[in-house]
């Protein structure tokens, strides 16, 4: 099993198309993550359609993310959004960072109250 954490270096990138870069760094004992998508020519009408179902699901996930709401209504509510487009989520949703790269809590089925200190990474 490839991690695109740290075998990024056997894939190639480019090409027509959409294409996700998805990366992080450790600095000082602390990881990053972070994904993204970039184009390679003309943008079709279905990716534009695309990009904009991603840009809705983030504004919705950050309007629910505040103290007390539970993780959970925020991934169903993401993936409600996607299948009512016509799509299902091709990625989770998001987790904690800090320490590890993939930390708890997962944005998805356990349930967790975001908390005033919580660290998520919305992908």
């Amino acid at each position: 099993l490839l991690d695109p954490h740290k075998d990024h270096l056997l894939f190639g990138f480019g090409g027509t198309g959409m294409s996700i870069l998805d990366f992080g760094v450790n600095v000082d004992g602390y990881t990053s993550d972070i994904t993204m998508t970039f184009l390679c020519g003309e943008m079709t009408d279905l990716q534009t359609q695309m990009i904009s179902l991603v840009e809705r699901a983030y504004e919705l996930c950050s309007s629910m993310a505040e103290p007390g709401q539970g993780t959970y209504e925020i991934a169903k509510a993401v993936d409600e959004l996607f299948t009512e487009a016509g799509f299902q989520m091709p990625h989770g949703l998001g987790h904690g960072i800090g320490l590890l790269v993939h930390e708890a809590p997962q944005l998805g089925p356990i349930q967790r109250l975001w908390a005033p200190d919580l660290l998520e990474r919305v992908e």
